[in-house]
């Protein structure tokens, strides 16, 4: 439901909020223990500066730092940032714009997602979104767990042959 800029914005603040003991930061260390491309973070960065969610400072011992408390600090305003949220938007089912009065077969039932959605974004702050996300980002585990069912299947592939030539 987030494009990936707005994600990337998340990802950075919450990695923030992770390592407020090692602030500020750098957007290459932003980049890095986020996960998210540099040149991509840095731009994304310089609009959290702009819209007064972070501070940024250059030079030695520079870098991000909040510019206030992440308890204070609402999901929706960073994705605000980055999305027009209450814009109308290309129907995912269908219609070229979906609306009230021009509704898809699921509208009622998207409706409801999309407004519980917002108000996810509306009711948490910075501060608890990143004490429940995970160490790891789900994409990071599931990629090493494909990797893993990869080498294990390489590996077995490998002992086949040798198997064979016994027999």
């Amino acid at each position: 439901m987030l494009t990936t800029t707005s994600t990337y914005a998340l990802i950075a603040m919450s990695t923030m909020v992770r390592n407020e003991s090692r602030l500020p930061i750098t957007a290459r260390e932003l980049a890095e223990l986020g996960q998210v491309p540099a040149n991509y973070l840095s731009k994304i960065m310089r609009q959290l500066v702009r819209a007064g969610l972070v501070e940024g400072t250059r030079g030695i011992g520079g870098g991000f730092r909040f510019a206030r408390p992440p308890a204070d600090i609402k999901l929706m305003e960073v994705v605000e940032l980055f999305e027009q949220m209450d814009r109308p938007r290309v129907c995912p089912f269908g219609n070229s714009i979906c609306s009230d009065d021009d509704p898809c077969a699921v509208h009622e039932l998207w409706g409801g997602v999309r407004s519980h959605f917002i108000s996810v974004l509306e009711d948490t702050d910075l501060a608890l979104a990143a004490s429940l996300r995970s160490r790891k980002p789900a994409a990071r585990a599931i990629g090493k767990r494909k990797a893993k069912k990869a080498t294990a299947k390489s590996k077995s592939k490998a002992k086949s042959p040798a198997r064979r030539k016994r027999r």
